[in-house]
């Protein structure tokens, strides 16, 4: 009888799943920084006004 080879357990698939989740919080906050919208609404918006919008912050004194 053939064996079938090892499959991952339900609880490593877990920690990959959040270990993914985990580095996407990372990379959006990163984002969130220096950028004042996501990619894809920056599309949305661009397509919407249908002009280019900025994505960077603005710099200067935000309590202004």
């Amino acid at each position: 009888m053939k064996r079938q080879p090892a499959t991952r357990t339900g609880r490593l698939h877990f920690l990959d799943q959040f270990r993914g989740f985990a580095l996407l919080v990372i990379i959006s906050n990163l984002w969130m920084l220096w950028f004042q919208y996501g990619p894809l609404e920056w599309l949305w918006r661009c397509g919407t006004y249908w002009t280019l919008v900025p994505i960077r912050k603005k710099t200067g004194n935000p309590q202004a």
